[in-house]
């Protein structure tokens, strides 16, 4: 499965600090099982 994301720095005002969110920009159609495999990916 491929699919587009973006990962974003939140809580913070700086590059690579604070957490790591990844944002998957093509979500639609995804299971449930399918959503928790790539919230693990991104731990």
């Amino acid at each position: 499965m491929q699919r587009r994301y973006v990962t974003v720095d939140v809580f913070t005002d700086r590059a690579f600090g604070g957490n790591q969110l990844a944002v998957v920009l093509d979500a639609g159609g995804l299971t449930t099982q399918q959503m928790q495999a790539i919230a693990t990916e991104f731990n």
